[in-house]
């Protein structure tokens, strides 16, 4: 289970963070995306819209599976096969909060992560210079949280206005694996391509110029993902039998290994 704690001196100045594997995300079968990251999203995952938990809204979000509690992206073995890593993935084992303690939006880092060490060890990026100021990989860190948070804003600021214009709908997804199994997927969201044409052109024209019709095409564009998605279950359901290795199933060749580990927009 996840531990965050605000990053400070006093607790911190000897610690450092390693690189992990994706264990972390292997039960997560949705992950929010940002409008900003689209084009790198709509390659691999089939996007949705899903309840926010901080208020009635919607967020944008990539599916990842096609039953709760599972990720098909995360390789048994913890790797991550599905090409480019979204943001929110890659700012682990940090996330901005509201520290407890002075009721402020502080940095926190999951002290339950792996990729945390409480002293830091070999290779490490260290969160304190010598002189117990931020490292320069703390500030970039920071720096890096905030772009998502603003990103993020400004995504659900485009998802709300699509939901106000009546085009967001519940999405009943039914499919069928190699194995017979049959999946019904509830609680999603998805663009009514029909309800879409409807809206008045002076509707139309306001989602043009904020940049929330070109997030609801891009929605409706990675649709075809799911099958993709269908074709990862099988390939998992194939890989955790004892009788096949991990070089008979090239999970790498489905969508390539993109050189985004880095923390940037």
């Amino acid at each position: 289970m996840s531990q965050y704690t605000a990053i400070s001196k006093s607790r911190h100045r000897e610690a450092g963070v390693s690189v992990s594997d994706f264990d972390f995300a292997a039960k997560q079968a949705v992950v929010p995306v940002t409008a900003q990251e689209l084009s790198y999203v709509v390659p691999t995952m089939p996007l949705v819209f899903v309840p926010r938990w901080q208020d009635e809204g919607l967020q944008l979000s990539a599916l990842q599976s096609l039953t709760p509690g599972s990720n098909v992206y995360v390789h048994l073995n913890g790797r991550w096969i599905g090409g480019y890593r979204p943001a929110w993935y890659r700012a682990h084992p940090f996330q901005l909060a509201i520290d407890e303690g002075s009721n402020r939006q502080a940095v926190c880092i999951d002290e339950a992560s792996s990729a945390f060490h409480a002293d830091s060890l070999d290779g490490d990026k260290p969160l304190f210079n010598a002189a117990g100021e931020p490292s320069d990989y703390l500030k970039t860190v920071m720096q890096f949280l905030q772009q998502l948070q603003d990103a993020q804003r400004n995504t659900n600021k485009l998802v709300d206005e699509l939901n106000d214009a009546g085009v967001l709908v519940p999405w009943a997804i039914e499919l069928k694996c190699k194995d017979d199994a049959e999946h019904a997927l509830q609680g999603i969201y998805h663009v009514s391509e029909s309800k879409l044409r409807a809206l008045s052109d002076e509707t139309l024209g306001a989602l043009t110029r904020s940049g929330a019709l070109s997030l609801a095409y891009a929605q409706l564009i990675s649709e075809h993902r799911i099958h993709g998605l269908l074709k990862l279950h099988d390939l998992r359901n194939l890989s955790s039998q004892p009788s096949v290795q991990d070089a008979e199933v090239d999970l790498d060749a489905l969508f390539g290994d993109d050189d985004d580990g880095n923390l940037s927009f």
